[in-house]
């Protein structure tokens, strides 16, 4: 376990773990002789490294989770960050006793309570059907990416995708009758995880879906407004030779930093000044909000 009092001078804290992350601590890299700056770093995390059998005493474990509370600038984490650090810590431990370095976890001795994160969602996001159709309206006049990303946000507000669903979304997935509610199998997606994890060396890689068993898929009805923006792109756009429908202009998977940025200027000229200030128009959470109130 690593406890230091870090700066973000070269050698300490905040640098080496950058440095760790993109070296040591990297299955795309570890086996490649590091220059000398990154081969520095595990020796400064030894250095700084406690044994693990400290653990035992509770002022160490309450150390722990405090950094766990608080980000590499030394301010308050967010809730769902200090819960995912804390999560992550005790299993780190729980993985220790297995291999008999500890008797037991010692975070079940802490009486720790990780803060509360909103399970609500915010009201000031969410668009109505008419501002929805404003903003893609948007979207397809902003050249030809944006007329190719139309029907990509409108997947995201009308089926409710995640867009690492979305950009992994396939011809075969379809069916999209003529007249009428169509549907979509989900079966993939493709988070983004940056070039150097993946294996092979592409900013997003494709896996099965989120809080799902491999090979499962979810069906989902979208309705004939969809139905007809989708048979619309297909007809204009054609697919990928792997049947992708979203493709960037070299037949590649979309990244975030362009359809974001799409995203941002249909909301500029969409919404008034102080909606785009609000973070309005969230076209999944939209999307889902709508499906709770009707049931």
């Amino acid at each position: 376990m690593t406890f230091a009092g870090w700066d973000t001078n070269p050698g300490t804290g905040p640098y080496q773990s950058g440095v760790l992350a993109s070296g040591e601590f990297n299955p795309a890299t570890c086996d490649i002789t590091p220059p000398p700056h990154i081969a520095a770093a595990p020796d400064w995390a030894e250095r700084a490294s406690l044994p693990v059998t400290d653990l035992e005493d509770t002022a160490t474990v309450w150390l722990a989770l405090g950094a766990c509370a608080k980000t590499l600038a030394g301010k308050p984490a967010a809730g769902s960050t200090q819960r995912r650090k804390r999560s992550v810590f005790y299993n780190a431990l729980g993985c220790a006793v297995e291999l008999g370095l500890l008797g037991s976890n010692p975070v079940d001795r802490i009486q720790w309570t990780a803060p509360a994160v909103a399970q609500s969602v915010d009201r000031r996001v969410v668009v109505s059907p008419a501002q929805a159709g404003t903003l893609l309206t948007a979207v397809g006049r902003l050249g030809q990416r944006g007329a190719h990303l139309k029907a990509f946000f409108a997947t995201l507000y009308y089926a409710a995708l995640r867009p690492s669903e979305a950009v992994m979304l396939r011809e075969a997935d379809l069916h999209l009758p003529k007249t009428g509610w169509g549907r979509i199998v989900l079966s993939a997606s493709a988070s983004r995880a940056g070039r150097a994890w993946t294996d092979e060396g592409t900013a997003r890689q494709e896996r099965g879906l989120k809080h799902r068993a491999d090979n499962e898929t979810r069906t989902i009805p979208i309705p004939p407004v969809l139905v007809g923006q989708l048979r619309a792109h297909i007809k204009r756009f054609g697919t990928t030779l792997d049947g992708r429908v979203f493709q960037t202009a070299r037949g590649g998977i979309l990244q975030d930093s362009g359809y974001n940025e799409v995203w941002d200027q249909a909301r500029r000229e969409a919404l008034t000044p102080t909606q785009y200030r609000s973070h309005s128009a969230a076209a999944r959470t939209t999307c889902g909000t709508r499906r709770c109130r009707c049931g």
